[in-house]
């Protein structure tokens, strides 16, 4: 998780000398050092008070030194301070929005494989980064109406509606006879007992039920746990969608061979992605969440940032969308563009 660190450990000269320099490196990809800062001609300051100032920030573990003829780089402390505090966050234009809702509208309508794809390739091609979404999960879906219909002697096809009119279908084996009738009465009590429910929620009041004995007058009681148990199962893993590796590699950063081994690996495997993306809405919070360096969790990625932001449906989070980055990256422009992303996607997942 990350950690703010205070702004009350830096004085108003020490955090705007901070911002400069972090500034002064995103952009430029390079050291930063006193001179630069001082002919840069956005401080008053003397090249020796800069480099005083900036001894001390490396001192406080806010900046780094390659080596001792460098300039400073940021730390991930000194961007977690830079995000936290000091970040100036930039307004999408009208046009730039325009093109996001023209882009995402042609997307959806043509089907939900072509929205998940299409909108993490618009991620990467205007962060000029790693476009990620993590698809939904169903088992977030608000419940409507359960119907289920009798497919054969050990097949049901059990018909979930939800109420943004999303419908899922899932095919139940079942073991013992049943009729058309005994299905209907059970759907019936399903949707009279869990309309306005999770399945996810659904799935976790179904064992108290279940355990009432009602088979003494109402046989078919004892069939509905093998048939709500297929209906209301835990989705498998979640899809991650990826677009725009390729373009880490054009960044000084991962001029390394282990550098790029380590990225390609993390997007082969997926296994830890899929774990923090799911981190990121485990909490039902909203909004924009910053991960720089270390706290990403990413083995064998330090320098990177994800930025995600979870995205809402059938008024629940459902999934999350964002991009991985070099932990340079335009952080002011970057977190507007995921944030009014996430906001559009919900719609348009709904469209599609």
């Amino acid at each position: 998780m990350p950690r703010t660190v205070g702004s009350s450990t830096l004085s108003l000269r020490s955090r705007e000398l901070l911002k400069e320099t972090i500034q002064a490196y995103i952009e430029t990809g390079r050291p930063v050092g006193s001179r630069f800062l001082s002919k840069r001609g956005k401080t008053m300051l003397s090249a020796a008070t800069i480099r005083n100032i900036m001894s001390d920030l490396e001192a406080e573990g806010f900046l780094q030194q390659p080596h001792n003829s460098a300039g400073r780089l940021p730390t991930d402390k000194g961007y977690r301070f830079y995000v936290d505090s000091l970040m100036e966050k930039r307004r999408l234009s009208a046009s730039e929005k325009e093109h996001i809702q023209a882009s995402m509208e042609k997307e959806s309508g043509e089907g939900l494989e072509n929205l998940m794809e299409g909108t993490t390739r618009l991620l990467a091609d205007l962060s000029d980064s790693v476009g990620i979404v993590l698809a939904p999960t169903l088992s977030k879906t608000v419940l409507q109406h359960i119907h289920f219909l009798k497919m054969g002697e050990s097949r049901v096809l059990a018909i979930i509606i939800g109420k943004s009119g999303v419908v899922q279908n899932r095919l139940v084996r079942v073991e013992e006879e049943i009729s058309q009738e005994e299905l209907e009465r059970a759907g019936q009590f399903l949707t009279r007992e869990f309309s306005g429910k999770t399945l996810k929620g659904i799935r976790a009041e179904l064992d108290t039920l279940l355990k009432e004995d009602r088979s003494f007058f109402d046989p078919w009681w004892k069939k509905l746990p093998a048939l709500c148990a297929q209906s209301f199962q835990e989705d498998g893993p979640q899809d991650v969608y990826l677009e725009g590796a390729t373009r880490m590699l054009a960044r000084p950063e991962f001029c390394e061979i282990s550098r790029v081994r380590a990225l390609f690996e993390t997007f082969e495997h997926r296994k830890e992605l899929l774990r923090i993306l799911s981190e990121c809405i485990r909490d039902e919070t909203s909004g924009v969440r910053i991960l720089i360096g270390r706290e990403t969790g990413l083995a064998g990625m330090p320098g990177c940032a994800l930025i995600t932001s979870p995205y809402v449906f059938d008024n629940h989070i459902a999934g999350s969308l964002g991009i991985l980055a070099p932990s340079r990256i335009e952080y002011g422009k970057t977190v507007p563009l995921v944030d009014y992303i996430a906001r559009l996607f919900g719609t348009f997942l709904r469209q599609s």
